[in-house]
């Protein structure tokens, strides 16, 4: 029953409360009041207008998803609210799906009037992955650093870096001179570089070429920059057998690079995270990539690509960290997001952790393997909003 002389709006009563900016992992209340985080503590439910009892649930900062693909007009994209929302998301950074030349369009349609809180990586090519590969070749595209330039510094409240695919397209046509004109765009902007590894298997791009290039990138890397799908399977990959990549990764990673270990349908290799984890790397980021391609599979939601790294010995303290406070920091949102902070804008996730026998899959095609547990998101709150999770979805695989 509503306390009509209640302290607070809502109380999030009893749950398992993780928050690890504020070291927290206890059973706890949290209590909202006007759309901000009120109070945390014991025995608040009765103070509360409303109180959703949270006790066989986990509570903790708003998800966010620091890599998903939700440009309408980009190749196999979600809508920005079932990428982002209805799967637990409260944020969502697309990947660079929209360049300069396709960016304003999707500001209106996709970025602009959704409910999840919604912003971006822009991408260095003009066209962004209307086509993919990129087209890179110089005699059919042109390139205007002013123009990236401008669009960058004209919406900084929607832009927080800048991305480029090392792919086939890229390597072959600007090399590692394209990465130091990305990294100087980045520097006059003040927004992180974040790129893409792994080659296509139909790139018949020489080993030797490719590992130079890898290992040139690697020292131009600046503190902050992200290296996107860093446990990938596919060749200019970080971790091998020959661990011929470990040092000049260990002197990025010592100096403030971020690994960032998106899934996708095709980007996340077992066999890679173990060979890394064995030589102490571990991601400091996780995102889905989500398309609709790998929603249907191996990146339902971030729930899932969660319980995958559950089911491969990482901690849930943990991980909630790599999708709250880690992304919100790397990304300039620390301040409004990834925390339940007192007086902070109450943006939450309540997920239901599930027993049982699940299998998920890697990469469409990869490593089948199991775990016991599965982290379902059930609501979403955005500034104390209550949204109730659609796309909680069923295991990548039947159980």
């Amino acid at each position: 029953m509503a306390e009509p002389n209640a302290d607070y709006d809502l109380v999030l009563a009893g749950g398992r409360v993780i928050c690890p900016s504020g070291r927290i992992d206890a059973r706890l209340d949290v209590a909202i009041s006007q759309g901000k985080i009120a109070r945390l503590g014991d025995k608040l439910s009765w103070l509360g207008r409303e109180t959703i009892d949270c006790s066989d649930k986990i509570v903790t900062p708003g998800l966010i998803d620091s890599h998903a693909h939700f440009h309408s007009s980009s190749h196999s994209s979600l809508d920005t609210d079932e990428a982002g929302i209805w799967s637990g998301a409260v944020a969502v950074m697309d990947g660079g799906s929209s360049g300069y030349l396709t960016f304003d369009e999707f500001r209106r349609r996709d970025l602009e009037g959704k409910i999840t809180d919604a912003g971006c990586l822009i991408h260095h090519n003009p066209l962004g992955q209307a086509t993919l590969p990129e087209v890179w070749n110089p005699g059919r595209i042109r390139f205007f650093r002013e123009r990236l330039v401008e669009t960058i510094h004209s919406n900084r409240d929607r832009v927080f870096g800048l991305k480029d695919r090392a792919v086939g397209t890229f390597v072959g046509c600007r090399g590692i001179g394209g990465v130091e004109e990305a990294r100087e765009i980045c520097a006059e902007c003040g927004i992180p570089y974040v790129i893409h590894l792994g080659v296509d298997p139909a790139d018949e791009f020489p080993d030797r070429e490719l590992d130079a290039f890898t290992r040139d990138l690697l020292g131009l890397l600046a503190p902050g920059d992200i290296i996107a799908h860093a446990c990938t399977g596919k060749r200019g990959g970080l971790f091998r057998e020959d661990g011929a990549l470990d040092r000049p990764l260990r002197e990025a990673v010592e100096r403030g690079v971020l690994l960032d270990c998106c899934s996708g349908a095709t980007n996340f290799s077992v066999r890679a995270f173990r060979l890394g984890r064995e030589r102490g790397f571990l991601p400091h980021l996780l995102s889905t990539d989500i398309t609709s391609m790998s929603a249907r599979g191996p990146a339902r939601n971030l729930g899932v690509v969660m319980s995958k790294f559950l089911a491969l010995g990482i901690d849930l303290p943990t991980i909630v960290a790599w999708t709250t406070s880690a992304p919100a920091k790397a990304l300039g949102m620390a301040g409004r997001k990834g925390s339940l902070a007192i007086g902070q804008g109450a943006d939450i996730t309540v997920s239901e952790l599930r027993k049982g026998n699940f299998r998920f899959l890697d990469r469409l095609g990869g490593e089948i393997f199991s775990g016991n547990e599965l982290l379902v998101p059930r609501l979403a709150f955005l500034s104390g909003k209550k949204y109730e999770v659609r796309n909680s979805g069923p295991p990548t695989l039947p159980e």
